[in-house]
């Protein structure tokens, strides 16, 4: 047996990657549930501890460091979309110019 028919031994069947599918997105959803419940009490907890204006101020300065991540991360994002189709304009020049 070679060492890439070792993978396909099973004749195609998908049986067991179904069940893994399954069973890995049901890891991923109880991970999200969980990241959401302790993001909800953590924020009740903060809403406890605080005074209104506290919390408030918190909120703010959480929503502009988030807006300023946005902002950078767009940057960065449009500068290598646009560095690709400089990349994309420069080969398409060069196979589509034949020998002269």
């Amino acid at each position: 047996m070679s060492r890439s028919d070792r993978y396909f031994v099973n004749g195609g069947d998908l049986s067991g990657l179904g069940g893994l599918a399954v069973r890995y997105s049901a890891v991923t959803m109880t991970a999200q549930v969980m990241r959401f419940l302790i993001q909800t009490v953590s924020t009740m907890i903060l809403a406890r501890l605080l005074t209104p204006d506290d919390y408030g101020l918190a909120g703010m300065v959480t929503t502009r460091r988030q807006i300023s991540n946005l902002f950078w991360f767009n940057i960065m994002a449009s500068v290598a979309i646009a560095a690709m189709l400089a990349a994309t304009f420069r080969l398409s020049h060069f196979s589509t110019s034949g020998p002269s």
